[in-house]
């Protein structure tokens, strides 16, 4: 397939694209943060399973984690969970990938500092529960507004060649990364502020969604580009900065953008090993490569905008009006 640009072109757009921190990169030099991490994981796999009753009764009333237990639960629940083996591989793997929270505890209360720049009424500490959930993939990371309140399931953070996700397709094992579980935490710290219309089910809104859902976590993340935050590899990157013009032009020709089929999102949004022109070139295709270019949009639109705050960007459900305004054309 013919390059849109040159080879020397590339490298120059690459290094200054990808390389570089935002230009709009958010000043929090002057918000406090405070996190609080509570290895539930380390304190519940090492209770003593010949003397589990009193024990857990013990972390229940005094170890902090009060969080976890209700009544609805049984003791009977957690010596399960406890003694079963492949619980206990899950939880030696991951004590011996995160033996302490330094790490965590400086990426997170960066973080944190970057969620009260934008909402400034959130409490100064966030409270961390790490724990094992058993590969419960819908749900590794759990954010509660009401109480500033994190969980984390380790487990799905042990590294994308671990074997216990051996049985998932390859292209979405690069999610259960130290690297990647940030950008999890951050969109879960946002989600529930970005806004859309329901009732548009063009393609466009959807890709405008995610396009303000990246442009956001990469703020908060300086130290992460907005393909780390896609889980696009170098030459995922390059095939969008190469082919953009290509990509663009093909959604206009073909009347994708206020087109409502639901295949659309699964061809160009959803979770996929590539996207799907039904092209030649398919499998040289990043997957979800329609939220890239809704990235691409919201950044024309931010620069073209430079005095809208990044909530209200949130908040914007028109997402027509945005792409309008966003005049975006590559």
């Amino acid at each position: 397939m013919q390059r849109i640009i040159t080879f020397c072109s590339l490298i120059i757009i690459y290094s200054s694209f990808i390389g570089c921190a935002p230009d709009d990169a958010l000043d929090v030099s002057n918000i406090d943060a405070n996190v609080n991490i509570h290895r539930f994981d380390l304190a519940f796999f090492a209770l003593d399973t010949a003397n589990f009753s009193q024990q857990i009764q013990s972390l229940k009333e005094k170890g902090g984690f009060d969080v976890f237990f209700d009544n609805q639960q049984a003791d009977g629940f957690w010596r399960s969970q406890r003694t079963l083996e492949f619980m206990n591989a899950l939880a030696e793997d991951a004590a011996r990938i995160y033996p302490d929270d330094k790490r965590l505890q400086i990426e997170i209360k960066d973080l944190w500092r970057h969620y009260r720049y934008l909402f400034p009424n959130a409490p100064e500490t966030l409270n961390v529960y790490t724990y094992i959930s058993g590969l419960d993939f819908d749900f590794p990371v759990i954010y509660v507004d009401s109480i500033a309140t994190l969980f984390v399931a380790l487990d799905l953070y042990l590294g994308e060649d671990h074997p216990a996700y051996a049985k998932q397709a390859d292209y979405l094992n690069s999610r259960h990364t130290a690297e990647y579980m940030l950008v999890d935490i951050a969109k879960s710290m946002i989600d529930p502020w970005l806004n859309r219309r329901a009732s548009d089910l063009a393609l466009i809104n959807d890709m405008v969604y995610y396009g303000k859902q990246t442009y956001v976590v990469n703020l908060m993340l300086p130290g992460k580009t907005a393909y780390d935050v896609l889980r696009y590899t170098k030459e995922d990157a390059t095939f969008c900065i190469d082919n953009e013009r290509m990509i663009w032009r093909f959604m206009i020709e073909q009347d994708l953008l206020f087109d409502q089929r639901a295949d659309l999102k699964r061809r160009f949004t959803e979770e996929a090993p590539f996207s799907k022109f039904y092209m030649a070139f398919d499998n040289e295709t990043p997957g979800r490569i329609g939220r890239w270019i809704g990235w691409r949009i919201v950044s024309a639109y931010m620069t073209r905008h430079p005095d809208k705050e990044l909530i209200d960007l949130m908040q914007m459900n028109d997402h027509r009006q945005l792409f309008s305004q966003s005049r975006y054309k590559p």
